[in-house]
């Protein structure tokens, strides 16, 4: 297993430093806050999926055609 040391963030620093402070460091920051976004965007995504996957799973557990429909509606429109 990899131990995570001095030593090691020594050697990570000396490797990424002239990334992310060299020429394309702004190119670099810019990546970095996309991918913040895009992990955002996409947790986001999936606690809707589960609300609506929650929402049908009670709608036929419930026997409930009218709720089901409506939440199929909602799905749809979103």
């Amino acid at each position: 297993m990899i131990r995570l040391d001095r030593h090691l963030w020594q050697r990570f620093s000396t490797i990424a430093a002239p990334y992310w402070l060299g020429n394309e460091k702004w190119q670099a920051r810019a990546l970095l806050v996309l991918l913040v976004l895009l992990l955002l965007g996409q947790t986001g995504f999936s606690v809707l999926f589960n609300q609506l996957t929650g929402e049908f799973t009670s709608a036929l557990a419930a026997k409930d055609a009218d709720r089901f429909w409506t939440s199929i509606l909602q799905c749809l429109a979103s």
